[in-house]
């Protein structure tokens, strides 16, 4: 695919619905970089990006690339080696940000459940299964319209349970209409945690 990359790039900019496709699936990314996910005004911004990208594309009539790639690129030799030297760059950056960012948040705090809460304790809400890798509490995750969201805290009525949830700004809305007392912040027991770059919030069901 790389040595021909010249024929496939031609083929795909002269065909107007595959060059909407490819291009709205581009804009969307990029827009989801920029653009927050945390709000419904924001992952609306993000499908109204991809979508006008895409029919800016169908309608428009772009020149012609004919000749462009191999004055640009060179060889076909060098446009396989220039496609694997940007791979190759693109992941040391990721990884190189990744170790020089590197933290133990989640075990740490997956540690302080196993020594500050009761054996039998249940985990429950979507941030469960993820600090319970290490401790011997069982999680049940909670994720509204998908799964355990039919009265997930009367199920166990007689174990010790704690609601597990993101929390901060991006509070869950479903935990504060569905059990307002339970979720209040002066409830919140342990340290207010971050995990990776989300805050998470610890409650103990009354």
């Amino acid at each position: 695919a790389l040595a021909d990359l010249e024929r496939m790039l031609i083929m795909v900019w002269e065909s107007r619905m595959t060059r909407a496709l490819l291009g709205g699936f581009l804009a969307y990314h990029i827009a989801e970089v920029l653009l927050s996910r945390g709000s419904r005004a924001g992952e609306i911004a993000i499908y109204a990006v991809a979508f006008a990208t895409g029919i800016l594309l169908i309608i428009s009539r772009p020149r012609s690339i004919v000749g462009f790639f191999p004055c640009a690129c060179g060889t076909r030799k060098s446009v396989v080696v220039g496609c694997f030297a940007l791979w190759g760059l693109v992941n040391i950056a990721w990884m190189g940000d990744w170790i020089a960012h590197l933290s133990y948040q989640q075990r740490d705090t997956d540690r302080w459940l196993a020594e500050n809460l009761p054996s039998g304790t249940v985990l429950i809400g979507d941030v469960a299964p993820g600090l319970s890798m290490n401790n011997p509490f069982e999680a049940i995750n909670v994720i509204p319209g998908l799964c355990n969201d039919d009265r997930p805290l009367e199920k166990y009525p007689s174990r010790r349970r704690v609601i597990v949830i993101l929390d901060g700004k991006a509070k869950e809305a479903w935990w504060t209409k569905h059990y307002p007392l339970q979720v209040m912040n002066d409830r919140r027991v342990g340290p207010f945690n971050r995990i990776v770059r989300w805050p998470v919030g610890i409650y103990p069901v009354r």
